[in-house]
């Protein structure tokens, strides 16, 4: 299967390509009046406005940097009625794609907790590779204020 690769810090993270709309360079976002310090901001792609969230300040409580390889990439995350909401993220060197085989997939070795966003790991060459999930992404603020955009 493909993925997007990405980091967070100095450790690799890959996002299926099936879940990608796009991937965007990264452009002025507009503040979300007392959202979570995560929500990076909201932007207009295509008459639609998007939520971004930066996941780095999710993950870690440390900001993405603004780098050249920082990317807001738009991800369909599956909502539990069977629809799917657009989900923007904003990721540092979002730029390589790579194949990983279904086998090589590790449950994660943390026990799930809340707002736990990776749910398996594969070692590929000399890095270990995290993969998101995108419905994990969606924690209940995300989801208001996502409803709250609609």
């Amino acid at each position: 299967m493909q993925y997007l690769s990405f980091t967070l810090g100095d450790d690799y993270y890959v996002i299926p390509t099936e879940d990608i709309v796009t991937v965007l360079p990264l452009v002025r976002l507009t503040e979300v009046p007392q959202a979570p310090n995560y929500v990076a901001g909201i932007f207009r792609y295509r008459d639609a406005v998007h939520l971004v969230i930066d996941l780095s300040l999710l993950t870690s409580g440390v900001a993405s940097k603004q780098l050249m390889s920082t990317r807001i990439v738009l991800l369909k995350c599956p909502l539990d009625n069977g629809k799917d909401v657009i989900l923007g993220l904003l990721l540092e060197s979002a730029v390589n794609t790579l194949m990983l085989d279904d086998e090589g997939w590790q449950a994660n070795p943390i026990k799930a907790t809340p707002g736990q966003v990776v749910d398996g790991i594969h070692r590929e060459g000399k890095h270990p590779y995290q993969r998101v999930t995108p419905r994990e992404l969606l924690n209940d603020t995300v989801l208001d204020i996502l409803h709250a955009n609609q």
